[in-house]
């Protein structure tokens, strides 16, 4: 990085803090979604909102948490893990409890989504994955501690560079004796589904559903 831009980055980054961005629904909420942007995007502008506000349509509690990590001005990401669970933690403190809660993300936002549930970091027990950039070598190991009420919904392409770590850790979960749903979609690469927005409420009911017998 230049000079110049390191200065720039580095003058956003001392007043960076982390903001969160609510949106209430009409009536009492059905649960809390929050949800997590990718490395290198945010929700100041429009990069990942609409993917996600459709839910308060359907009777959510939406909340978008956008990391004070900068990666460049005006785009964030998560790459201080410990960091990016503390802010999500406050977060949801902040906005209290709701059942149920559902932690979600894209793609690095999604891994810090993932690890808080699994390693028990955060209060939520769901969680919802767009093309989670996870280490099985790092992720696998978080199932034997984690809470037997966790379940979890990964969307991902066959076209993603992080299809075959996702594809083996749904199946670990399933395993290890938790809920885990996977939706692969043919030909996609690391990005939301074209129908994402229209169907997040499908994935939600299917986090929401009562836990099979």
């Amino acid at each position: 990085m230049a000079a110049g831009g390191r200065g720039r980055r580095e003058a956003a980054q001392a007043q960076s803090r982390p903001v969160l961005h609510t949106y209430e629904p009409e009536g009492a909420p059905r649960g809390l979604l929050l949800a997590l942007h990718g490395a290198g995007s945010g929700f100041e502008g429009h990069l990942e909102r609409p993917h996600w506000i459709s839910a308060r349509a359907a009777g959510w509690r939406v909340a978008l948490a956008q990391s004070s990590q900068v990666w460049t001005p005006g785009r964030y990401f998560w790459g201080d893990r410990d960091r990016a669970l503390a802010e999500v933690s406050a977060h949801l403190d902040s906005l209290g409890p709701h059942d149920p809660t559902v932690l979600a993300g894209f793609s690095a936002g999604a891994a810090v989504a993932m690890f808080g549930v699994l390693s028990g970091a955060l209060t939520a027990t769901r969680f919802l994955a767009v093309a989670p950039a996870i280490r099985p070598e790092t992720f696998l190991p978080l199932l034997a501690g984690a809470r037997r009420d966790v379940r979890g919904y990964i969307v991902i392409g066959e076209g993603d560079w992080a299809f075959k770590a996702a594809r083996e850790f749904a199946s670990a979960m399933t395993e290890a004796g938790l809920t885990c749903e996977l939706e692969v979609h043919p030909g996609l690469g690391h990005d939301y589904p074209p129908d994402f927005a229209a169907r997040l409420q499908e994935r939600l009911a299917a986090l929401s559903s009562p836990r099979p017998a």
